[in-house]
């Protein structure tokens, strides 16, 4: 089945920094910016993977011929696969991990950091996995999932 892709749907009207732009800001400017933009980004995904998980619960994907949340995932946006199924986990994750899927939803935590905060965190152990994942690498948190199994 042949999907739209995002840039045929959505006209973003933005355009990109060039490189005399770059050099009227100042190092200092560009690291807010990127800063404000992560946040955004983060807060964008997370939205996207409350509709992600509400889309798995209804099994709306069969009506375009898939057998999967990530199936769909992977023909709709050519996700890895291993990208989708991190969303659709993610997606069902934060339904039962509100501190985490805030964290998230306020930039505080990265993709890379919710994939492990989401392996570690029970609802019980929510908010302090949360709190702890902040001040954590990717690279520590994935180390923690490993000992942990």
């Amino acid at each position: 089945m042949c999907f739209p892709r995002c840039d045929q749907v959505v006209d973003s009207g933005t355009v990109p920094l060039g490189v005399a732009d770059e050099q009227l800001m100042s190092a200092e400017e560009m690291t807010s910016a990127m800063d404000q933009l992560h946040a955004l980004s983060m807060t964008t995904w997370r939205e996207l993977l409350v509709f992600v998980a509400e889309y798995d619960h209804s099994e709306a994907y069969r009506a375009d011929g898939m057998t999967s949340m990530a199936d769909w995932l992977v023909a709709r946006y050519g996700l890895a696969r291993r990208t989708a199924n991190d969303w659709v986990r993610a997606g069902h994750a934060f339904e039962e991990l509100p501190a985490v899927a805030d964290a998230v939803a306020t930039g505080r935590l990265s993709v890379d950091q919710a994939r492990s905060a989401i392996r570690l965190a029970t609802p019980e152990t929510d908010a302090a996995v949360a709190a702890d994942a902040v001040g954590r690498s990717a690279a520590e948190l994935e180390t923690m999932v490993r000992l942990t199994k």
